[in-house]
């Protein structure tokens, strides 16, 4: 019997549980290796920090999607990967597979500035994230917290944090200007949104190093903080790579148009560690969920021998960003757009996709 590992939580992984819980294959010996039995779903982080969904609300709970698609489930960290043996170690066991399948995300560069890595706490994984407000919110004094990065990550934590503690001030840097991906007039728009919510902006201030209470700026100028929070850059798990897979610059998984590894077909990888040759694009949710049908199809059709389908990444896609109290900012094909019917339209989509897969 042929083994299928799936190594990750991640949501191209939850399209595979669904499609194989409409269609078992009990043919073959399925195992699923994550760090987290609940997955957080990225997407509704900016309203759990705001304060609009509860923790539970938010996070896919992958034991009865696994039990439903016949899969076994393993609750660890894989840290180590044999391909000459095709075997993946974690701290406590050794995983055998004839076909790996990765979908282990992406974490915040903290290691781009001296001292980040100590001092910072990254938005992922989202556990470790959600643990550090949890001790903010048992102190309700005043204090400084600076958020580091002016993309869309950046803009959405540092309105959500302004509404969960609006005795805290809360300082936004952006190493370039902000929202610099997207439409001027979505980027005019987020500055609003930060400004009605008292949060300091300051736009093409690089961070040149961290030390424990105060970051220093490119300018010369220092900035004192309490917490610091890390939403730039993206950043891959070392094992990959170590293990001799083909990777980019940044150590992500190098992938062709079938999300296959371009060094070593026994390997497919989906959602943030995949990197395909010839598309450039965000680390964002929308890949990894289109991801999820074209990886779980090819998958099935490399261990049956079948043509394997292409996959061609969309030129736009529809972003949402939370910026107030049932508000959010819209971005589709150029246009910008702001209101409470963006918010709607967000919650709308958001529920709607966990809905799918909490059983």
């Amino acid at each position: 019997m042929k083994k299928l590992l799936l190594t990750g939580g991640g949501h191209s992984h939850l399209f595979v549980l669904e499609a194989l819980i409409r269609q078992p294959r009990p043919d073959l010996d399925i195992t699923l290796l994550t760090r987290d039995v609940l997955a957080p779903y990225s997407g509704m982080l900016p309203g759990l920090v705001a304060g609009a969904y509860s923790r539970e609300e938010m996070h896919i709970d992958l034991a009865p999607l696994c039990l439903a698609a016949g899969v076994r489930l393993v609750h660890d960290t894989a840290t180590e990967l044999d391909l000459a043996k095709r075997r993946l170690y974690t701290d406590q066991l050794a995983l055998d597979f004839d076909l790996l399948s990765l979908d282990i995300g992406s974490s915040p560069k903290l290691s781009a500035v001296p001292g980040a890595a100590d001092a910072a706490c990254g938005v992922k994984p989202i556990d470790g994230f959600i643990r550090r407000l949890q001790q903010l919110d048992a102190r309700p004094e005043p204090e400084q917290i600076v958020v580091a990065g002016g993309g869309a990550a950046g803009v959405e934590l540092a309105l959500a944090l302004a509404l969960r503690y609006p005795a805290k001030h809360i300082s936004l840097i952006s190493r370039s200007s902000l929202l610099k991906r997207h439409p001027a007039r979505a980027a005019h728009l987020a500055r609003q949104a930060l400004q009605a919510a008292g949060v300091s902006l300051r736009e093409g201030e690089a961070i040149t190093v961290v030390s424990t209470d105060r970051l220093q700026l490119a300018s010369g100028s220092e900035l004192a903080f309490d917490s610091l929070f890390w939403a730039s850059g993206s950043t891959a798990q070392a094992w990959p790579q170590a293990a001799g897979l083909a990777c980019d610059a940044a150590g992500f998984v190098e992938v062709d148009a079938t999300l296959r590894s371009t060094s070593h077909p026994c390997v497919f990888a989906g959602g943030d560690i995949a990197s395909q040759i010839g598309h450039i694009h965000d680390k964002a949710g929308v890949y990894a969920v289109r991801h999820g049908a074209i990886l779980m199809h090819n998958l099935l059709a490399a261990v049956d021998g079948q043509p394997l389908l292409h996959y061609t990444p969309q030129s736009s896609y529809l972003s949402l960003l939370v910026s107030g109290p049932q508000r959010a900012i819209g971005v589709y094909k150029g246009f910008s757009f702001a209101g409470t019917w963006v918010w709607k339209l967000k919650d709308h989509i958001d529920r709607g996709f966990m809905r799918r897969f909490q059983r």
